[in-house]
């Protein structure tokens, strides 16, 4: 496990929206650049990296649109139940994003949860909060709710590979991501010395900068 900060004395805040488990929003701002700053110190991945930026980015734009001045319990309730029917407004989720108009799996509505949950966390740490403001349960995410390739969607991603300009290459890579089940980003970044065909291994380096 993560080896956790020293806790600082809780400072006093100067806005008047603020409290022991609310941040005014030019401090929700500021704290999400520092979450990013300290991802770079502890060298996490440019995947999770992207993600702090991505998600914080969202939830300020979703304050500000709403119109509040700071972020608590509330507000981050509001922002999940907008994750959940975002997708039914005239003009979609997000501004400018790509399938805006489709509600978000639920497995991405959990991840969410734990990306924002470690952000406030982080506020405590940084003695910015007293109290988590993230009083309520994550959303469910069902493991049922991914399911496997059929035998005949196999088929068919295999014989679309044998179909392509590169027919060699591409069906190894559909078979290695099927095989495996490791991710495109994992498979892009292999070597050749990461691979050891007689023993018909490989290493990838992957998510949270793990080889597996």
């Amino acid at each position: 496990m993560e080896k956790q900060r020293h806790i600082r004395p809780v400072s006093t805040p100067q806005q008047s929206d603020a409290g022991p488990d609310r941040l005014a929003l030019v401090d929700v701002a500021r704290l999400a650049l520092s979450w990013i700053t300290d991802g770079l110190v502890r060298q996490l991945s440019r995947g999770t990296l992207a993600n702090r930026k991505a998600i914080t980015d969202k939830l300020l734009w979703f304050l500000r649109v709403r119109g509040y001045d700071g972020c608590g319990t509330e507000e981050l309730r509001a922002f999940f139940a907008y994750l959940n029917t975002g997708h039914e407004a005239p003009r979609a989720r997000w501004p400018g994003a790509p399938h805006a108009h489709r509600p978000l799996r639920p497995v991405t509505v959990w991840s969410y949860y734990g990306y924002l949950h470690a952000f406030f966390t982080f506020a405590i740490e940084e003695g910015l909060l007293a109290c988590h403001p993230m009083r309520f349960p994550p959303p469910l995410a069902r493991a049922d709710q991914v399911r496997p390739f059929s035998q005949e969607q196999i088929e068919a991603l295999i014989a679309a590979a044998r179909r392509s300009r590169h027919t060699k290459r591409d069906e190894a890579i559909v078979r290695m991501l099927l095989n495996t089940g490791c991710r495109a980003s994992e498979l892009c970044s292999l070597r050749v010395r990461d691979v050891a065909l007689v023993e018909r291994r490989a290493v990838v380096h992957g998510k949270g900068n793990k080889y597996r």
